[in-house]
């Protein structure tokens, strides 16, 4: 029994002595090479999908805390108007309700689930304040307008701020 690649195809000659005539053994099965490519462009278009899939969590969680500082700059400025004067920081702890009814819950970060960092001036009625938070893209263009791009806050732990009004 003798066998030939023909032009390089993938079939088989068999020649049979019995009956002298020619069958031909199709190929019904991938090479080990043809899987090993296509398993490599799978995992290419994988990493590619994860990799947009973490950049885009990253941005939105980070809008979601540039969201609620500047609803909490809102709800301080209402608070301000009734007391002349903002909050001490025991009442912005995260999942608190010290500041009802302008706040029924102090929202937390989206990642940690702790307290944003709460500063008001250190006076028994503070007259400004600032919020810190750490944003997870690293090229925001805000982070630099904050003024935090080498790090603020206690620290200088954060990389991005909201302060009042007046803030200095």
């Amino acid at each position: 029994m003798s066998s030939a690649v023909v032009l390089g195809y993938p079939e088989v000659m068999l020649l049979n002595r019995d009956t002298r005539h020619v069958t031909r053994n199709t190929k019904n099965a991938f090479s080990f090479i043809e899987i090993l490519v296509v398993v490599a462009i799978i995992g290419i278009l994988a990493t590619i999908a994860l990799t947009s899939y973490v950049h885009q969590a990253k941005k939105g969680r980070d809008a979601q805390r540039k969201s609620d500082l500047q609803k909490f700059r809102v709800y301080l400025e209402d608070y301000y108007n009734d007391h002349d004067c903002y909050p001490l920081a025991n009442l912005m702890v995260c999942n608190g309700a010290g500041m009802k009814p302008y706040m029924q819950k102090v929202a937390c970060d989206p990642l940690t689930k702790l307290s944003y960092e709460y500063v008001p001036a250190a006076d028994a009625c503070p007259n400004s304040y600032w919020f810190y938070a750490n944003l997870e893209y690293k090229q925001d263009p805000e982070i630099k307008d904050s003024g935090c791009a080498t790090g603020c806050g206690v620290g200088n732990a954060y990389n991005f701020r909201y302060g009042s009004p007046n803030a200095q």
